[in-house]
């Protein structure tokens, strides 16, 4: 009886060691090299192919685990890897390989994630609207739409989430609102923004605004109820001031220089990084006839003291970074003589001087566009200008800016419906360019009737032709081969006119096609460069 035991003791044993002998465990082949990263990079991909492998050949389930989530967090997708950002710091991620019986093997790599030198991000023409000053959307509300086609009704939703989406998705040093904070300047409206900007400075940014020019002594501020339009307060220069006392008009705290003959002011919100905020506006004319000047300028003054920060700069070797309302270049050829009010005043030779001085940078709004554009002097300075589309209208972007330790300033587009509940954001786009072009379609037909004469079917057939264009020049990126048939041939048609009708189709075969650099979404401009 014992030596049966025996026997039985031994074949188990036997067939227990073979069974471990036939499943081999799973083998390390190539194990990852640890990984640095600049905060800011959002999402990192790695390929999992060639890191483990199974003698016996079986499918291996691969499960990666960070063992600081506060820094970043894991997930397989198919045969990636997918390290999404959460702060920085350092942290050791484990890949472990598991066979079909439940044998496994580990390797761990390190990933550092580095803070950038400085992020900030870029938010302009909000257009933000109170809503005490909206009634029934009627003709009133429309009316203004059809001029300006913002999703003013919207404004309240849009703007204070879209913060929020940037503070908790980016975390950025800086916010920046890159002028017309509001619509038409009211008092309510700006009372509200200012409520808006002390939460965002409690989410860990500083918040510089920059003045647009419907902010100050806008005659056209009002309160909108079906067809009704009843005009309310508006503000002053000095009520700017004071309104935002926190947001770049503190020289104690926030600011190191203020020009006296504007509302521009410099900051340096890292050490070694001097922001430039300009006002470009021309507001001290404006009356119940002329409620506001869209004609940007800058003052003889505010140059000469634009100047004297830079020397500042250059003395002692800080980058310049500037941010403006008002644009400094054409987005597409000949904007300047098709739309007189996009460009500042003198604009070749303000960004002539801007570029010689050693400006690299401008950031701009004011046309409602995503557009990357650049200028060089004469003498073969170059400046670029980086223009952010109005957040209130398609497609509601806002930027997102890393300087990086050397020196290179990378620029991403993010829009409002990427970040907008889940799978809603798809269909608030959609929504956001329905509305876009209902009124775009409006405001352009009575340019092309008032301005350049045309009239009758071949009115119908440019104003789609150019609505389409507006939305890809909204969009940024345009490329006329991309729009549809009918809006080709209806821009050949007008080029096919005579005089101001031929005009016409050349400025939106012109608006189709994107000046270079051909990229308006994600840029890089190489070393900004310290003196």
């Amino acid at each position: 009886m014992r030596l049966l035991l025996f026997c039985l003791l031994i074949s188990c044993l036997f067939f227990s060691c073979q069974k471990n002998e036939l499943n081999y465990i799973p083998d390390v082949i190539s194990p990852p090299e640890n990984i640095k990263l600049n905060q800011g990079f959002v999402e990192q991909r790695m390929n999992l192919e060639g890191i483990f492998s199974d003698q016996d050949g079986e499918p291996l389930q691969i499960s990666a685990l960070s063992n600081a989530i506060e820094v970043v967090a894991t997930r397989i997708e198919g045969k990636e890897l997918i390290i999404s950002e959460k702060g920085n710091g350092t942290t050791k991620i484990t890949l472990r390989a598991t066979d079909n019986m439940g044998d496994y093997t580990e390797t761990k790599f390190g990933v550092e994630v580095k803070p950038p030198y400085l992020r900030f991000a870029v938010i302009s023409d909000p257009h933000f609207m109170d809503p005490s000053l909206l009634g029934q959307v009627g003709t009133a509300l429309i009316n203004e739409k059809n001029k300006n086609p913002l999703m003013f009704e919207q404004s309240h939703v849009i703007v204070p989430q879209t913060i929020e989406m940037i503070a908790s998705n980016f975390h950025p040093k800086v916010l920046i609102i890159n002028g017309d904070l509001t619509k038409d300047g009211s008092l309510a409206s700006h009372q509200a923004m200012v409520g808006i900007l002390d939460k965002a400075q409690k989410l860990d940014m500083q918040v510089y605004v920059v003045p647009g020019c419907r902010d100050i002594n806008n005659y056209n501020a009002s309160r909108y109820s079906g067809s009704n339009k009843v005009s309310v307060p508006n503000i002053t220069q000095e009520k700017y001031k004071t309104l935002y006392h926190n947001f770049g008009y503190n020289d104690d705290k926030i600011t190191f220089s203020q020009d006296l003959s504007s509302l521009s002011y410099a900051c340096e919100p890292q050490k070694g990084v001097y922001m430039i905020m300009i006002d470009s506006n021309s507001f001290e004319g404006n009356n119940a006839s002329n409620p506001y000047n869209e004609k940007s300028r800058i003052k003889p003054e505010t140059l000469k003291w634009i100047e004297s920060i830079v020397s500042q700069a250059k003395d002692e070797r800080k980058t310049v970074i500037t941010f403006m309302h008002g644009a400094l270049a054409e987005s597409f050829t000949g904007e300047a003589t098709h739309f007189t009010n996009n460009l500042i005043d003198d604009a070749d030779n303000i960004a002539n001087t801007l570029a010689n001085l050693g400006i690299k940078v401008i950031f701009t709004g004011h046309n409602h566009i995503q557009d990357i554009s650049e200028h060089t002097s004469p003498e073969g300075n170059r400046i670029t200008q980086i223009s952010t589309g109005a957040l209130l209208a398609y497609p509601n972007p806002f930027r997102i800016i890393t300087l990086k330790t050397d020196q290179n300033l990378s620029i991403k587009t993010h829009n409002f419906s990427d970040f907008y509940q889940g799978s809603q954001g798809a269909l608030f786009l959609e929504r956001a360019k329905d509305d876009f072009k209902k009124h775009y379609s409006v405001y352009i037909n009575n340019i092309l009737s008032k301005n350049y004469g045309v009239t009758g079917s071949l009115l119908t057939i440019g104003t789609n032709a150019a609505t389409e264009v507006g939305v890809m020049h909204a969009y940024g990126d345009e490329k006329k081969s991309e729009l549809d048939e009918n809006s080709q041939i209806g821009i050949i048609m007008l080029q096919d006119g005579k005089g101001k009708i031929h005009d016409a189709g050349v400025m939106l075969n012109n608006m189709a096609n994107d000046l270079f650099p051909r990229s308006d979404v994600e840029y890089s401009v190489p070393k900004l460069g310290v003196w």
